[in-house]
């Protein structure tokens, strides 16, 4: 099977990849049991209208004595952002009251976070026949964190002890 190179333009096929390789990652992340939120995909009005790339879905049981429950859903939307330098802000500050206030997200977050060795990633993975996980699974240990503590940052409780929980993990899995 013949590879095809990664468009380098900032925010165009370079971005749609990134982000690809970010919801892969924490979809992983989920299926694997490493986590207790998944990535929901943005549907093309929320793409293009809402700026939401995707959202992080939480679903959190609390389980009581008798009658007690608590069923707490949370939905983050989450616009993303391969350009450290990008605008996006002033944009996700208007758009977000309008979501939160009609109820479809809780929060949003705009996460920018530059990668410049995209195209080495999924060249790694196109290389081994794209195992499950996608390209970002051949980042380093270190740049995966920094993404997850950015993506999640909105997502109450010990992020670090989190983390701590799932590096074995993904050592274990050879994706260092």
């Amino acid at each position: 099977m013949e590879h095809t190179e990664v468009a380098t333009d900032v925010g165009g096929s370079r971005g749609f990849v990134a982000e690809v390789a970010v919801k892969n990652f924490f979809q992983s992340l989920y299926y694997n049991g490493l986590t207790d939120f998944r990535i929901v995909d943005a549907d093309v009005y929320q793409d293009a209208n809402q700026a939401i790339d995707f959202i992080i879905h939480i679903e959190r049981h609390r389980r009581g004595v008798d009658v007690e429950t608590d069923d707490k859903i949370s939905d983050i939307a989450v616009q993303f952002s391969i350009d450290k330098k990008s605008r996006k802000l002033s944009r996700i500050n208007k758009i977000k009251v309008g979501l939160i206030n009609s109820g479809v997200v809780d929060d949003m977050v705009l996460v920018k976070f530059g990668m410049k060795n995209l195209d080495s990633y999924y060249d790694s993975w196109i290389n081994n026949e794209r195992p499950p996980g996608g390209p970002f699974q051949y980042s380093s240990l270190e740049k995966r964190k920094k993404l997850f503590e950015n993506v999640i940052e909105k997502i109450p409780g010990d992020r670090g002890a989190l983390w701590e929980e799932i590096e074995p993990q993904l050592k274990f899995r050879k994706r260092n």
